[in-house]
């Protein structure tokens, strides 16, 4: 079973040690995921909020990179300038999430898990 920190380091060159990541760890930890997840895809999903918060920075502009999702909506070779179109995502909560890759996939491992068997009512993330 991987750990948040394995988990961390498989997806990103981001050093877990790190102090913002450490503190991202905590607030990660405390997210409240419910049965519904084994411990190995809590270790993920946690890994995966700590990446997505990080990418976006600590002011929410995405500094730390560019985690950009979506349809390349346009390319330029020349001086290299790519766009990227919208994720068309109505939700609130989704699109806070759709704004980088890490994001996508928290939102790919809670979709997936909706029809899943719960021993508790809730979200799952």
């Amino acid at each position: 079973m991987a750990t948040v920190d394995e988990n961390i380091l498989a997806r990103s060159d981001i050093d877990p040690a790190n102090p913002r990541v450490v503190a991202l760890k905590t607030l990660a930890a405390e997210k409240s995921f419910n049965s519904c997840y084994d411990e190995n895809t809590i270790n993920a999903l946690q890994a995966l909020w700590v990446l997505h918060w990080h990418t976006l920075g600590p002011d929410g502009t995405g500094v730390n990179g560019s985690g950009a999702v979506g349809s390349v909506k346009s390319e330029k070779e020349g001086d290299l300038a790519i766009s990227y179109g919208s994720m068309d995502i109505t939700n609130t909560k989704d699109a806070y999430l759709a704004q980088t890759q890490y994001g996508m996939e928290i939102l790919s491992i809670r979709k997936a898990n909706i029809f899943g068997p719960r021993t508790k009512m809730g979200p799952c993330c």
